[in-house]
């Protein structure tokens, strides 16, 4: 074979392996660290937000060590401030495998501003659904926030918490709750990630819009109840 020949197959066959990569789609499947032999978490559905805002950065995921799920979470919150308000800088995950047993947390970006607003806990089972309040963009000469408050249901309904319980201190306006985003039966809440507007000069909103992952439980119950 010639080298140009040569050269034609070898673009050809990057261009079919290009292809294939792109049809796939992204994987289903998380490393949690860069060790291969790290077992790997199986991401059955990603929930979002339908009225998250598109200011700022998308920050790293975090996800709940293997064999565990979300039964709680948190919500950083900025009350007040003398220049610029922000709201919800951050939400954290509590992680616990199908017997109780914890094993951590996930955070993504974390905002310096605001307080941690106290753990908000299922009576029973994981977190399997979210949604979020969300201020709509004020508009040049108001002060932006976005993303006030988070909701989650625990067992597909039976139980729903809010990360922020009494916000009649807060001085800006009410968003819009929205739509919920559920995971799938035999699933619950594995990850989280953050989308974060950075302190500038001027105003700026903090969290933004979220995304959390769904993870598959079937084979955990099995192991955990010994079937």
């Amino acid at each position: 074979m010639n080298k140009a020949a040569w050269l034609a197959v070898l673009v050809a066959c990057c261009a079919c392996a290009s292809a294939s990569a792109t049809a796939a789609g992204p994987s289903s499947w998380v490393t949690l660290t860069e060790d291969d032999l790290t077992p790997r978490r199986q991401i059955t559905a990603e929930l979002f937000l339908n009225n998250g805002m598109d200011w700022g950065v998308w920050g790293e995921a975090d996800f709940c060590p293997e064999g565990s799920f979300a039964h709680a979470f948190e919500v950083k919150l900025e009350i007040f401030s003398s220049t610029d308000d922000t709201a919800v800088n951050a939400v954290k995950l509590y992680c616990s495998t199908p017997a109780g047993h914890d094993t951590g947390y996930a955070l993504s970006t974390e905002g310096r501003f605001g307080d941690w607003m106290g753990m908000r806990i299922c009576e029973t089972g994981h977190l399997t659904a979210m949604r979020a309040n969300v201020l709509e963009s004020q508009g040049i000469m108001n002060d932006d926030v976005a993303v006030e408050n988070v909701g989650m249901e625990c067992n597909y309904g039976d139980e729903v918490l809010v990360g922020v319980e009494d916000a009649k201190e807060e001085r800006y306006e009410l968003g819009e709750w929205s739509r919920w985003a559920h995971c799938f039966n035999g699933s619950a809440i594995c990850g989280i990630e953050i989308r974060y507007e950075e302190p500038y000069v001027g105003d700026d909103a903090a969290v933004t819009d979220l995304v959390m992952y769904c993870c598959d439980t079937g084979s955990l119950d099995d192991q955990e109840t010994g079937v």
